[in-house]
C-alpha cells in the first residue's frame, strides 16, 4: 500500500500550488501549509515549481496545466469536472518524476481545492475550531499517509450553507472592539470568520450588522470574502448589497439618496441608493439580497395599507432591483427574496388578492422561507411550488432578539430538534440555501457544526441517517481532541444541558415552571442536575493542567455549569415561595441557596471572561436570567422569600405531591389524604418540618401493620411510636404491603408534638396533644382478566411516553419512528415520509395503547406534540385520537382559530415552552382500553398522552405527569 511521507525526521513536504490564475487560492494555501506547521512545528514550503523532493504536495484545480498534462492519465477526471466544490485526494507514484509520491489536492473548482486542504488538515488533528474554541492541536512527531486518505468528496447537498453574525451587541461587539481595536468587525477578525465557515465546509455568510456595515465599514472585508473563496449576502431586510445601517449613515452627506426609507415617497433616491451599492459589489462574488422592509426591521407600510397595497409596492421596488442588478451587477448567481414574517402574508396573498408566488418574475430567484424565530419551521413548499427553478432557502434561528422572549446566550438547540426540522425542510425541497443566525458565534459550536454538516452531506446525517445526533456529538468533540472515555461523557453533558435549554430557554424560565410538588417535578430535574455537575466536575479534573482543558471550560464545563446555576435558582425560588407560604422554616435554607446560585453563576462568567489572559472578555456578558419581555430591560433575579419564625417549635406537615398542609393544632389541623394502589403506585411520601426555631421533637404511629414507613435521611424502617427530631425538615416513604392488608379502605398515620404546648379542651374535659392525622386511602385494581400489557391508572391520571406503544402499525404509505431524545422528556413519533397528509384512516400509519381506566368515565384526553407549526399556510397540526375501536377525532394540537406565528398568544406560549397540547374527551371503560393515535396532518411529533380520570382535578405541572406504571404480565 502505498504510504505518503508529509512529515518525517523533521522535513516536511514541500508544496506545490498551481492556481490556474484563480484567485485566492494561493492565500488559502498558505493557511494550509500553516496547518501543517501547527502539527509539525516546521512550515512546508509553498512552490510555484515541481521540485526533485521525494514526497510532494500538489494543489490545483481540474484546469490546472499539470492536472491536465500530466496527472490525467492516472485519475479520473470525469468524477472532478463541472462539479460544484468537489475535491479529489490521491497518492500518486513515479507520475512525474521517478521515485517521486505526490499527494495530489485537485478541486473541482476553487472551493473544492479548499475543502480538500482542509480536510487534510482535520486529518492532521487541526480542528475548525482551533481558534474559536481553542481547541489544541497536538503535535506529532511523524505524519505519514496511507491510500485510506484517497477519496473523491461528493457535491454538497444543499448549494448555499453558512451562517448569520447578529444580534452581537454587547458580546461579540465589545469583544471584537477589545481584541481588533474596532466594535466594527474589520479584515483581520473576519479572516478567521471566512476561515472557520470554509473548514466547516460552509459556502456563504450574512455579515455582522448591528452597529456595522460589512463593505462600508471596511471595503476590504468584501474583497478579502472574494480572495478566500465566500459568498456574501445580506440579512431578510438588507437589499443591494447594502447592510441595514447604510441609508441612516449615508443620507446626511448624500442628498440623491433622499430623507425617507419609502418606495412610496422616495423610489427615486432608494434606487440611486441600491445602484451604488451594487456598482461597488459588483466584481465580487454575492448572492443579492432582493425585497425590501421598513427601517430597522419594521413593517414596510403602515399598519392601515392593505394586502394588496404592500404586494404592490414590493414588486415594484422587486422590479426596480432586477433592473438595476441586471445593468450594474449582473451574476452567475440568482437572487434571493427571505419570505419573513408579514412577508409570508405577501407570498402567499389571499382568496382576493394573489401573492408573490403566482408572479413569474420571481420563478428563477431563491425563496428563502423562514422559521418562527424559535428554530420551528413556517409553511413549506407544496409540489406545484417545488418545480419552479430558483428553489427555496430556509433561514433558521440558534439566536433571536425579539418577542416573546430574546434568547441571545447560550446553546439552546438541541441536536435532535434541528435534525427533525431541517431534514422535514429538505424533504419538501428547501434545498437552494440554508443559513442560521448564529449571535455571536461563540456558545454556538456544537449546533453550527451540525447544521452546516447536515446541508454539506445530507445523505449522511439527514432523513435516513435517524437518530445519529448522539454519534454526531461524539464525533465533534473527538475532532476537539476528547478521545476515548473523556469525549464520550462530554458528549453526554453537551447533550444534557441543551435537553434543559430544550425544555425551556434560561432567559424564558422563571420560578413557577417546574412545579415544587405536582409530579415531584423539581426534586427530579434538581437530580438531574446534580448529577450532570458532579460529572462535569470530576471530568473537569481529569483535563485540568493539560491541552484540552480550556477547550473543555468553553464546550461543557461553563455551559452545563451556568445553565445549571440559572435554573438551580429558579427551581429553589419556587421551592422558597412554597416552604414560605406552608410557614416552614426550609424556606429560609432556599433563600440562601439562590443567593448562592447567583453568586456562583456571576463568577463563572468573570472565570470564562479572565482565563486564558481574557482571549474571550465579554462573550457571555449578555442578560440571560429572568426576562419578562422580549428585552433584557425588566430582567428579574428571582425573588426570596424569608420566614420569622416563631421562638416554640411548630409541627407542619404535607404530603409530597401535593400542595396542602397543616398545623397541629386543633383549631387550624386538617386531615391530609394520601392516595394508594396497590398495583399502581405503592409508594407514597411526606415531611415533617419546623415551623419555629427550636428543634422539634415528635413521634410517629401509624394504623395497621401493612404500612411501612422509612426515614429517608438514615434509610431504616420505623418502628411504631418511634421519636425523631429536627431542626428544619426530615422526610418520610410510606409502603403498603399487601400481603399484609387487612382489606380496611382507610389508615391513619400520626405525627404527634412531643415538645409542643398541651391545650385544655373544655367541651371534652380533657387535654389535646398537638397532632396531625394523614389517611392512607387504599385502592386496588382488578388485574384478574387482564391478558395483555398495559399502563395503569394511579393517583387519577394515566401517562404515557409516546414511544411507549403496545404496537406500531405501518401503512402502506407511512410508518411511524421513533426519534430517541427528542423534546422535553423521553423521545419523539412522527409518520414518515414527513411530506405526507393522511386524510383517509386506512392510509395512516398508527399508534396504539393499552390503559387500564379505574373506573368508568369521559377521561380528558391529552396529546403533547412538540411546537411545530402547519406546513400549510393557516394549517393544522391534527392528530386522529381513537378509543377502543370508535371512529377517530382529529385533534388539532394548536388551536383552530387564532394560532398566528409573531402574533397570537397561544404562538407565544407554544415558542416558550417548547410544546402543543392538544386535547379531547374519550369514552373510557372500567378495565382495559386501546387508545389509536393516528397520521393525519404533517410535522406533528408525538412526545406523550396523559388521560385525567373525570372526577380528578388536572394538577399543574411544567413537564405533565410522570409515566404510569406499566403493568406487564
Amino acid at each position: 500500500m502505498a504510504k505518503f511521507e508529509l512529515f518525517k525526521n523533521g522535513k516536511a513536504a514541500p508544496i506545490l500550488l498551481e492556481d490556474n490564475g484563480v484567485f485566492g487560492l494561493e492565500k488559502m494555501t498558505g493557511i494550509f501549509a500553516k496547518d501543517i506547521k501547527r502539527v509539525t512545528g516546521v512550515t512546508p514550503k509553498v512552490l510555484k515549481e515541481l521540485p526533485k523532493d521525494e514526497f510532494v504536495i500538489y494543489v490545483g484545480v481540474c484546469e490546472s496545466k499539470t492536472v491536465s498534462e500530466k496527472l490525467a492519465g492516472y485519475i479520473d477526471l470525469s468524477k472532478l469536472k463541472g462539479k460544484m466544490e468537489v475535491y479529489g485526494i490521491y497518492i500518486l507514484e513515479d507520475v512525474i518524476n521517478p521515485g517521486q509520491k505526490i499527494l495530489a489536492i485537485i478541486g473541482s473548482d476553487k472551493r473544492g481545492a479548499i475543502y480538500g486542504m482542509f480536510s487534510i488538515s482535520e486529518k492532521m488533528g487541526v480542528s475548525p475550531w482551533y481558534y474559536w474554541a481553542d481547541a489544541k492541536v497536538k503535535r506529532q512527531s511523524q505524519v505519514v499517509f496511507d491510500e485510506s486518505i484517497c477519496r473523491v468528496s461528493k457535491e454538497p447537498s444543499v448549494k448555499y450553507r453558512g451562517f448569520f453574525i447578529n444580534d452581537e451587541q454587547p458580546c461579540f461587539g465589545n469583544w471584537a472592539r477589545e481584541k481588533f481595536g474596532s466594535i466594527r468587525p474589520c479584515p483581520e477578525l473576519y479572516e478567521k470568520i471566512f476561515e472557520l465557515l470554509l473548514r466547516l465546509k460552509g459556502n456563504y455568510l450574512w455579515p455582522a450588522m448591528w452597529r456595522s456595515d460589512f463593505t462600508l465599514d471596511h471595503i476590504e472585508n468584501a474583497q478579502l470574502a472574494n480572495e478566500m473563496g465566500v459568498i456574501m449576502g445580506a440579512s431578510h431586510h438588507e437589499p443591494c448589497c447594502r447592510s441595514g445601517q447604510e441609508f441612516q449613515t449615508l443620507r446626511r452627506d448624500n442628498p440623491q439618496y433622499g430623507t425617507d426609507w419609502s418606495f412610496l415617497s422616495n423610489a427615486e433616491g432608494i434606487t440611486e441608493f441600491w445602484k451604488d451599492g451594487l456598482i461597488r459589489n459588483k466584481d465580487f462574488e454575492n448572492l443579492i439580497t432582493i425585497g425590501m422592509r421598513g427601517e430597522n426591521d419594521s413593517y414596510l407600510m403602515p399598519e392601515d395599507a392593505t394586502l394588496e397595497d404592500n404586494i404592490n409596492v414590493l414588486k415594484k421596488a422587486i422590479t426596480k432591483q432586477k433592473e438595476l442588478i441586471a445593468k450594474y451587477a449582473p451574476s452567475e448567481h440568482p437572487q434571493l427574496l427571505a419570505i419573513y414574517k408579514e412577508v409570508e402574508d405577501y407570498y402567499f396573498g389571499d382568496e382576493n388578492t394573489k401573492g408573490l408566488k403566482d408572479w413569474d418574475v420571481l420563478d428563477n430567484d431563491i425563496m428563502m422561507l423562514c422559521d418562527d424565530n424559535f428554530a420551528n419551521v413556517r409553511t413549506l413548499p407544496d409540489e406545484e411550488l417545488r418545480k419552479k427553478p430558483g428553489g427555496f432557502g430556509m433561514y433558521y434561528h440558534f439566536d433571536y432578539f425579539g418577542e416573546p422572549v430574546s434568547y441571545l446566550w447560550i446553546n439552546s438547540s438541541p441536536l435532535t430538534k434541528v435534525w427533525e426540522q431541517m431534514t422535514m425542510a429538505y424533504d419538501y425541497g428547501i434545498r437552494s440555501a440554508w443559513i442560521v443566525n448564529v449571535g455571536d458565534i461563540k456558545n454556538q459550536e456544537l449546533p453550527l457544526s451540525y447544521f452546516i454538516d447536515l446541508a454539506y452531506d445530507f445523505d449522511k446525517w439527514g432523513t435516513k441517517a435517524i437518530n445519529k445526533t448522539d454519534e454526531y456529538t461524539l464525533q465533534f468533540f473527538n475532532k476537539l481532541g476528547f478521545k476515548d472515555d473523556v469525549g464520550v461523557q462530554a458528549a453526554e453533558l453537551a447533550t444534557e444541558y441543551t435537553k434543559w435549554n430544550g425544555r425551556r430557554r434560561p432567559e424564558a424560565l422563571h420560578h413557577d415552571h417546574y412545579h415544587p410538588c405536582h409530579e415531584n417535578e423539581a426534586r427530579h430535574i434538581l437530580n438531574r442536575i446534580y448529577e450532570a455537575t458532579e460529572k462535569s466536575e470530576d471530568l473537569y479534573q481529569k483535563v485540568k493542567g493539560t491541552d484540552l482543558e480550556e477547550c473543555f471550560f468553553q464546550e461543557v464545563y461553563y455551559p452545563v455549569n451556568a445553565v445549571a446555576e440559572i435554573n438551580k435558582m429558579q427551581i429553589y425560588s419556587g421551592l422558597n415561595e412554597l416552604y414560605a407560604k406552608q410557614h416552614k422554616t426550609k424556606a429560609n435554607e432556599y433563600a440562601k441557596l439562590i443567593t448562592e446560585c447567583i453568586e456562583r453563576e456571576r463568577s463563572l462568567t468573570d472565570e470564562f471572561h479572565t482565563r486564558n489572559n481574557g482571549k474571550w472578555n465579554h462573550m457571555q456578558s449578555v442578560y440571560h436570567i429572568g426576562f419578562t419581555h422580549w428585552n433584557d430591560e425588566q430582567c428579574q433575579l428571582p425573588i426570596s422569600h424569608y420566614v420569622n419564625p416563631v421562638r416554640d417549635p411548630r409541627l407542619i406537615v404535607s404530603v409530597v405531591n401535593q400542595t396542602d398542609y397543616t398545623w397541629a393544632h386543633r383549631w387550624t389541623r386538617h386531615v391530609l389524604k394520601m392516595p394508594l394502589c396497590f398495583e399502581s403506585n405503592k409508594l407514597g411520601e411526606f415531611e415533617v418540618a419546623n415551623g419555629g426555631l427550636r428543634a422539634l421533637e415528635y413521634h410517629i404511629d401509624w394504623e395497621g401493620d401493612w404500612i411501612e414507613i422509612t426515614d429517608l435521611s438514615t434509610g431504616e424502617t420505623l418502628s411504631k411510636n418511634e421519636a425523631g427530631r429536627t431542626d428544619v425538615s426530615n422526610n418520610y416513604k410510606v409502603k403498603i404491603l399487601k400481603d399484609k392488608w387487612d382489606h380496611k379502605p382507610n389508615a391513619m398515620i400520626r405525627i404527634y408534638v412531643d415538645n409542643g404546648e398541651v391545650v385544655a379542651d373544655e367541651s371534652e374535659n380533657c387535654t389535646s396533644v398537638p397532632v396531625v392525622e394523614i389517611q392512607v386511602e387504599v385502592s386496588t385494581l382488578d388485574l384478574s382478566e387482564v391478558k395483555e400489557n398495559c399502563f395503569l391508572e394511579g393517583n387519577g391520571v394515566i401517562s404515557i411516553e409516546a414511544a411507549h406503544c403496545a404496537s406500531n402499525k405501518s401503512s402502506k404509505l407511512a410508518e411511524y419512528k421513533e426519534i430517541k431524545g427528542f423534546g422535553r422528556t423521553l423521545s419523539g413519533m412522527k409518520a414518515y415520509p414527513q411530506n405526507i397528509r393522511f386524510d383517509n384512516t386506512e392510509d395512516a400509519p398508527v399508534l396504539s395503547y393499552k390503559v387500564f381506566a379505574a373506573e368508568d368515565g369521559e377521561y380528558t384526553c391529552q396529546i403533547y406534540a412538540a411546537a411545530s407549526n402547519p406546513v400549510v399556510y393557516h394549517g393544522k397540526l391534527s392528530i386522529g385520537v381513537a378509543a377502543n375501536g370508535a371512529d377517530r377525532i382529529a385533534v388539532n394540537t394548536i388551536p383552530d382559530k387564532g394560532f398566528d406565528p409573531w402574533k397570537s398568544a397561544s404562538w407565544r406560549v407554544g415558542v416558550l415552552d417548547n410544546i402543543h397540547v392538544g386535547e379531547c374527551k374519550l369514552a373510557l371503560k372500567k378495565g382495559l382500553n386501546e387508545i389509536s393515535l393516528s397520521a393525519i396532518d404533517p410535522a406533528v411529533v408525538i412526545e406523550k398522552i396523559v388521560l385525567w380520570n373525570p372526577n380528578t382535578e388536572i394538577r399543574k405541572s411544567y413537564l405533565g405527569p410522570k409515566e404510569s406504571k406499566n403493568y406487564i404480565l
